[in-house]
Order: C-alpha cells, then structure tokens, then sequence
C-alpha cells in the first residue's frame, strides 16, 4: 500500500516524511500535515496554592489529578 501524495507546491508525487511531529515533502520541504489537527489533550492539572509560613511567600505547583488516578487504576 502506498502512501504517495502530490505535493500542492511542487507537483511532485512522492510519499511525505514526518519531521518533528509534522508531515512534509520530500523534495520542496512544504508541511502538508501540521503536528496538531485540532486534538485536545485530557489535562487534569490543577494548580494549588502553598504558603511558607515562615517567610509568607506563597508557591504555584501544578499537580496532575489524571495521572494519579491512572496510577490507582494500575495498582
């Protein structure tokens, strides 16, 4: 099964190569396939808010409530 497409640039018909996430030709370098189409990643990363008593500063961390609970799933 081949996987060759005309490249709306060049015209030429070749298969495209994946490079870095995207898809481009071969020969004129033209990305035809972006890294993202659209796709949304499930996040579940909530922020929290802690405070060093001591000094009063307060610290942003981000934890990820999805991977936890993939984690409970796999124990």
């Amino acid at each position: 099964m081949s996987n060759e497409m005309t490249c709306p640039r060049c015209q030429c018909t070749t298969t495209p190569v994946e490079v870095h996430g995207h898809t481009q030709c071969r020969v004129c370098k033209l990305v035809v396939e972006e890294c993202c189409q659209g796709e949304t990643c499930e996040s579940g990363f909530v922020d929290a808010n802690i405070k060093d008593e001591p000094t009063g500063r307060i610290t942003t961390i981000r934890h990820d409530n999805v991977l936890d609970e993939a984690k409970k799933d796999a124990e």
